[in-house]
């Protein structure tokens, strides 16, 4: 797991931290995937929108160095619901970085299903459409309300997650649905008593 918001200026080659993780994962056999989470919206001038046509396409060049050197390894991209509501070259966004990965995890943070369903139901259908698997994130971390999470009960959060997941099974009925993505995992141990607060 890795990502820098600077890796969507397109490197001219595959960062020495991701490629570090791609010899780890081809070497070793240690994990069943990578997951990155590069981020062009977390840019600064990705809220220049001139510039945010630039930070898609180094998107699309990063993932390409990714894919490039670690062909046969299982990719899965964090993606902002936004995503497929842009275009990059005459192509969706979204799709785009769905055609370099195996899998998406769809980062349609709210602390309301129904909403967070809403905000990502178009970037399921550019996932769906490319054929690759998803999962729906939830945000347990610090983040502002209605976003997270964060501070409810573990027994209540446990049972909304349940409810989370036959919403989007329910609703999508898709067999590429893979279930729940929480991030992130030293809140949600807090949450849960396993680290101290």
């Amino acid at each position: 797991m890795a990502g820098e918001p600077d890796w969507a200026w397109g490197p001219a080659q595959l960062p020495e931290h991701a490629a570090l993780l791609v010899r780890l994962a081809v070497e070793t056999g240690l994990f069943d995937g990578l997951h990155f989470d590069v981020e062009p919206n977390a840019v600064p001038d990705w809220n220049d929108k001139p510039t945010r046509p630039a930070l898609m396409k180094g998107s699309v060049k990063f993932y390409d160095l990714l894919r490039a050197a670690a062909p046969h390894q299982k990719i899965d991209i964090a993606v902002n619901p936004v995503f497929a509501t842009l275009t990059t070259g005459g192509s969706n966004f979204m799709r785009e970085l769905a055609r370099r990965a195996d899998s998406l995890s769809i980062m349609s943070y709210r602390s309301d299903p129904k909403r967070a369903l809403e905000w990502a139901a178009p970037a399921i259908a550019q996932i769906e459409g490319a054929g690759r698997r998803w999962r729906m994130g939830a945000e347990v971390g610090d983040a502002e309300p209605g976003v997270t999470w964060r501070g409810t009960p573990p027994d209540r959060f446990s049972s909304a997650m349940v409810d989370f997941d036959n919403l989007i099974t329910d609703r999508f009925r898709s067999p590429r649905y893979e279930g729940l993505a929480l991030h992130d995992y030293d809140s949600l141990a807090q949450m849960y008593g396993e680290v101290d607060g």
